[in-house]
């Protein structure tokens, strides 16, 4: 008796469950608490876009439109003048066919090959010390500028090359004799080998006269 009475109660209590169940339960055998747990929260409303928290920050991050970005084209490369002359003189060594040319003018720039204490109506080195050779370096930069419309007070960047330091302030006794106060840039380096084993050999840049 006690038994049916706590049935009775039971059905009385959740009978309407019981059937609410029945009617929503799918027969795959799931858990009846994870499946109504899921329909609940399937069927809460979704938040609209204007409150929503998520929505605010992807529409405060989200990227710029290309119609509002503004695309600099990169500038045209410079074109320079690719016009080049080549000097030639008689009154400096000739220098090998094929090889190298005694000077190049290029944009208002004279750029000469270096020279060697060479005597250009000979063909040979001149006797002498690193001075005399020295002396003969510069007489044949000088021509070749004058060739090319400039001189050897234009110069801007000189390389001197000779064959041990220890002649370096016999060379330089002389180099300074062709420069005033507005001295061109200078390199000087020892080489263990110059061409036709001379002691010195000089070259340099210069610019042509303003018109």
């Amino acid at each position: 008796m006690y038994s049916d009475l706590s049935r009775n109660r039971k059905e009385e209590a959740f009978g309407g469950m019981e059937t609410e169940l029945a009617r929503h339960t799918p027969t795959t055998g799931k858990s009846c608490y994870r499946y109504h747990l899921a329909a609940h929260y399937k069927n809460l409303p979704k938040p609209s876009s204007s409150n929503s928290h998520n929505n605010h920050k992807k529409s405060e991050y989200r990227p710029l439109s290309l119609s509002h970005t503004h695309i600099h084209p990169s500038p045209s490369p410079t074109t320079m003048s690719t016009n080049k002359k080549v000097i030639l003189t008689s009154s400096a060594p000739k220098p090998l066919p094929g090889i190298y040319s005694q000077a190049i003018v290029a944009n208002g720039t004279v750029y000469c090959s270096g020279q060697v204490g060479m005597n250009p109506e000979t063909g040979k080195l001149v006797e002498g010390s690193i001075s005399d050779r020295t002396h003969q370096c510069i007489k044949n930069l000088s021509s070749v500028l004058q060739e090319a419309g400039t001189s050897i007070e234009n110069a801007v960047k000189v390389n001197v090359f000779i064959d041990d330091m220890k002649n370096f302030a016999e060379m330089n006794a002389v180099y300074t004799l062709y420069w005033g106060e507005q001295k061109p840039c200078r390199t000087c380096v020892a080489a263990k080998q110059l061409p036709l084993g001379t002691d010195v050999e000089i070259e340099c840049i210069a610019v042509l006269p303003s018109a």
